[in-house]
């Protein structure tokens, strides 16, 4: 019996140490960096609204969330919560009519709000 014992315990030991284990780790945690930026293009709607609508001005210009990119964010102090963000918005008239343009915003975005610092607009064709 204790031979059986002994026996099976080796053979334990000796498979489970040559047997590969295929666990993959899991990034459950993780989010999407495609989500983070339509989430951080969506909270600066507002005033980005309110800024290119004054700014272009006119009845009918608009521009799309779905073609907004974020071109450079920035971190000033490591560790701090201040970031410099540059955003790209293409605009135009009506439903998609010319004259489209891109409009360049830079903002300054601390813990208490987000400041306009550039505003270049662009007109293309």
């Amino acid at each position: 019996m204790k031979k059986t014992l002994i026996m099976l315990v080796i053979f334990g030991t000796f498979f489970s140490c040559f047997t590969d284990v295929n666990a993959k780790p899991t990034n459950d945690n993780q989010v999407n960096c495609d989500t983070l930026e339509a989430m951080f293009i969506t909270l600066l709607n507002p005033l980005s609204v309110e800024i290119i609508l004054e700014r272009i001005g006119g009845q009918g210009m608009s521009y799309s969330l779905s073609d907004a990119k974020i071109l450079d964010i920035e971190r000033p102090e490591v560790g701090g919560f201040r970031f410099i963000t540059t955003i790209r918005y293409n605009s135009y008239t009506g439903p998609h009519n010319p004259p489209y343009g891109i409009e360049i915003l830079t903002y300054d975005i601390t813990a208490s709000g987000a400041k306009l610092l550039n505003y270049t607009h662009k007109i293309i064709n």
